[in-house]
């Protein structure tokens, strides 16, 4: 399929404006709140709604998709909560993780780093790490902080980590008959020394304990 030109998309999203005002909703098969979030996704940039044009082509291939729009990974799978919203379902991919490695390896700026461990989901990850027990990507952080001889305060290094902007994955899951939910804190191997640093640092102001 060819890349759409800006014109184009442009000239589709007035069309489908044009057919909201107009009252023609039968055409769109969705509900008012439906399409006020279809709305709403134009006025962001459009993204949701181009993909559910490609997916009511047939075409449910999210790498297809991406390349046809024009579109990120990352920005295809952000659109799949709005999607599902619409009863819309975007298949999910099975995650590269070699790619992602390469990728990581080789990306120094810590916002971009940030961004592909937010792409990540936990199950994804942890499935990663039990399935190569040797790599050297991921750790998480309360493993890292036994290895490097203090006591796994784990909230208090991630918090810490937050602040300074230290790439770093945070996951929440409800425990049934738990109070609190339990948080998973996942960081990148080669930031191991930046890590150290900040738990020296909480461990000299009194804040984090040397293991006895």
């Amino acid at each position: 399929m060819e890349s759409q030109s800006p014109d184009g998309v442009y000239s589709k999203q007035k069309d489908f404006i044009e057919i909201l005002k107009t009252g023609k909703r039968k055409h769109l098969h969705e509900t008012r709140s439906q399409e006020s979030k279809q709305i709403m996704s134009l006025k962001q940039g459009g993204k949701s709604v181009m993909i559910k044009e490609e997916l009511e082509k047939g075409i449910i291939d999210p790498k297809e998709i991406g390349k046809n729009l024009g579109l990120t990974s990352i920005q295809v799978t952000d659109a799949r909560k709005t999607l599902r919203n619409w009863n819309l379902d975007l298949p999910r991919t099975k995650r590269d993780y070699t790619e992602i490695q390469k990728a990581i390896e080789v990306e120094n700026d810590d916002k971009k780093l940030q961004g592909i461990l937010n792409s990540l989901s936990m199950e994804s990850i942890t499935a990663f790490m039990r399935n190569n027990k040797d790599q050297t990507t991921f750790a998480k952080l309360g493993n890292l902080l036994g290895e490097l001889g203090y006591t796994k305060n784990v909230s208090l290094v991630g918090e810490k980590l937050r602040t300074d902007g230290i790439p770093r994955g945070e996951y929440t899951r409800f425990i049934k008959g738990e109070k609190y939910p339990q948080v998973t804190w996942v960081v990148l191997s080669k930031h191991k020394e930046r890590i150290s640093s900040v738990a020296k640092g909480l461990s000299e102001s009194g804040q984090l304990n040397i293991k006895p």
